[in-house]
């Protein structure tokens, strides 16, 4: 039976490509030939599944049921049966041609499964969005929370997909996902004093939730304009883009994270590492657009990038 409850769900938009699939009307009347015809295809169809494949394969990543038991039996007894409860927070999504609704139950009455559910939208949204940077393509997206309806097919209808809509298509302006301000109130919130305690008698619980709502708090950044969007460089995206297990860690502070990812990352691609690097201090300078962070990763050989290295 279907029930109204409280969800969080996100909008994005792969930009341009309402224009690209416009041009796949040009095949048929220009009897094009199928070397002519493949680039149109590429851009628009190609484009849309690259992006649908990126969302997908990091979700299903983030569920595979191998990690999740790696990452249970590396555990402390105490803290295995929080970790369990963490795991009924998930995302789904919605596609529909080149958007997406992302869904994810906020149920505070289950806070680590509600900061999880949170954490694969955001950290879901975030990788996708730098990886297809680095592709020359770009999202643009609105997240909120409001109460919703699941019909049981996949389908989450409510205000919170009506408000994440507004938002990428009248608030966010750039390529970026902006965060709507319950959602944004809800994440200050949890990391008061006292929070979690009315939804749970667990007091213990409570404390762990909110220690890990901080966690979550690292995944948004106020932008140039003070508008919170999702950050796609915070260091927990860097650190997941650097092969590491990437899960809610029970207790890893914030500040250990950065000396971890740089000796990682340095072991690795270096190009690319340069690049997010170069990334962050374009965002530190606090003057950037997201078009300028977009132009700049998409660039083969970023312009300084050798410096940010250093």
């Amino acid at each position: 039976m279907p029930k109204l409850s409280h969800y969080c769900t996100a909008f994005i938009d792969l930009l341009g490509l309402s224009n690209k699939l416009d041009e796949l009307g040009r095949i048929i009347p220009g009897g094009m030939e199928k070397k002519e015809a493949t680039p149109f295809v590429r851009a628009s169809i190609g484009a849309i599944l690259n992006m649908r494949q990126r969302l997908e394969q990091w979700l299903a990543d983030f569920d595979d049921p191998e990690r999740q038991a790696r990452m249970l039996d590396s555990l402390p007894p105490a803290m295995q049966e929080d970790y369990r409860a963490a795991q009924a927070g998930k995302a789904t999504v919605q596609w529909f041609t080149d958007c997406a609704y992302i869904n994810s139950s906020v149920d505070l009455s289950s806070p680590l499964a509600a900061i999880r559910g949170l954490l694969s939208q955001f950290a879901g949204i975030a990788s996708a969005q730098l990886l297809l940077l680095l592709e020359g393509q770009r999202l643009r997206g609105g997240i909120e929370t409001g109460f919703a309806m699941d019909l049981g097919s996949g389908e989450i209808i409510g205000s919170g997909s009506t408000s994440a809509y507004r938002l990428e298509s009248t608030v966010a302006l750039y390529p970026r996902v902006v965060v709507g301000s319950r959602l944004w109130t809800l994440l200050e919130e949890m990391q008061t004093p006292g929070s979690f305690e009315e939804f749970t008698n667990d007091k213990r619980l409570a404390a762990v939730a909110r220690e890990q709502s901080k966690y979550l708090r690292g995944f948004i950044r106020l932008d140039f304009d003070d508008l919170p969007v999702i950050d796609p460089v915070s260091p927990q995206i860097l650190r997941s883009m650097a092969r590491e297990p990437f899960e809610l860690d029970f207790g890893t502070p914030l500040e250990n994270l950065q000396p971890e990812l740089d000796e990682s990352y340095s072991k690795g691609d270096l190009k690319l590492y340069q690049k997010l690097k170069y990334a962050e201090k374009v965002l530190d300078r606090g003057d950037a657009t997201w078009m300028e962070l977009s132009a700049s990763l998409a660039q083969p050989d970023t312009e300084g990038a050798a410096d940010a290295s250093g």
